[in-house]
């Protein structure tokens, strides 16, 4: 992965979109499960490295951060553990298990129909007060089904790519526990010259 500088570090951290602190919790719970709390320390120290500071434990998860805080600690956190993609996705996938945002919508709207239908838009603007995410396909079968999913007006650091891909995911399979499989793919990208981000979401049934 290409490294961050501090100058970039600190373009983040200015930039005017928010996140709400229940997003910067989750990678705490996940470090906390994987590498417990010395590990959290390790992040907490890179990320000092990098010229910010993160007291995790002080995050409160229904007030607004600086949204590239988010991506901040996600760099941090790959740079500490020496994570590949592969590592990255599945914290990624694992965060909305961790999230109250995301289990109070998945009580309401607890199948892959209500969750593209009506929960989509309205999960992003629990996390996010920037952007906006739609839904604008969705089929499934006894055998296999795919959504796509558009969000416009967001481009904060390519980072976000792919860790928005797996996160999604991790949200479709609490709505849904019979996938045998179930994949991604980020068909248009803003930084890659597109208007707004597009994922294709296929997955196939036990």
């Amino acid at each position: 992965m290409k490294e961050i500088t501090k100058k970039e570090i600190k373009k983040l951290i200015e930039f005017p979109g928010k996140i709400k602190g229940a997003a910067i919790k989750g990678h705490m719970e996940y470090i906390l499960e994987k590498k417990g709390a010395e590990g959290l320390k390790a992040v907490e120290k890179e990320i000092e490295r990098l010229g910010y500071h993160i007291e995790y434990k002080e995050i409160k998860e229904t007030e607004w951060y600086p949204a590239g805080l988010e991506m901040v600690s996600s760099y941090a956190i790959i740079n500490t553990f020496n994570w590949g993609e592969k590592e990255f996705g599945e914290m990624a996938e694992s965060l909305p298990k961790v999230s109250f945002i995301v289990r109070f919508f998945m009580k309401y709207f607890a199948s892959p129909e209500k969750m593209f239908e009506i929960a989509t838009s309205r999960l992003w603007e629990r996390y996010y007060n920037f952007g906006y995410l739609e839904g604008v396909d969705f089929k499934r079968t006894k055998r296999d089904g795919y959504a796509v999913l558009r969000l416009k007006n967001f481009k904060l650091h390519p980072l976000t790519c792919d860790f928005l891909g797996h996160f999604f995911i991790g949200v479709f399979k609490l709505a849904e526990p019979r996938f045998k499989e179930i994949t991604f793919k980020e068909t248009k990208c803003m930084f890659r010259g597109d208007d707004f981000h597009e994922y294709l979401i296929k997955w196939t049934y036990e």
